[in-house]
């Protein structure tokens, strides 16, 4: 799962995490934490395998995500600790998360247009039979 190249460095690493950050949007409040010890792995990967207390939670109590969206968001980051292998990368993790974010938000989105799209079309029936009943 790990597709970085072995000589890839842990600042190398880092700064690609930094950089890609500001494009994923945890922007629910969300945090992915873990540990890791910079002596030992000066020039190895940061993989699952060099990493200590990988955890996700809400920062604060502004998370946009009902209880059942975070759920979800918890087991499947749980599922993917447990499916990964010493070489699954923080990032390929973090993409993972980004993308079941996008789901959620996606869906809500469709919910909310089809929502908003039987109000309006409601709202054109009645002005019609209105009208109609005007004439």
């Amino acid at each position: 799962m790990n597709e970085n190249d072995s000589t890839t460095t842990i600042t190398d690493e880092l700064n690609s995490l930094r950089l890609i950050l500001p494009r994923i949007k945890l922007d629910h409040d969300i945090q992915i934490s873990f540990f890791f010890n910079t002596l030992n792995i000066l020039h190895k990967s940061l993989t699952i395998n060099n990493i200590h207390d990988l955890r996700i939670h809400k920062s604060s109590n502004k998370c946009s995500l009902n209880n059942d969206q975070w759920t979800n968001i918890h087991k499947y980051f749980d599922e993917i600790i447990q499916q990964s292998n010493e070489q699954t990368s923080v990032q390929y993790i973090i993409q993972l998360i980004q993308d079941r974010l996008l789901q959620i938000a996606l869906t809500n989105k469709k919910f909310k247009h089809k929502t908003r799209k039987s109000a309006e079309t409601i709202s054109t029936t009645t002005n019609k039979f209105h009208g109609a009943d005007l004439i």
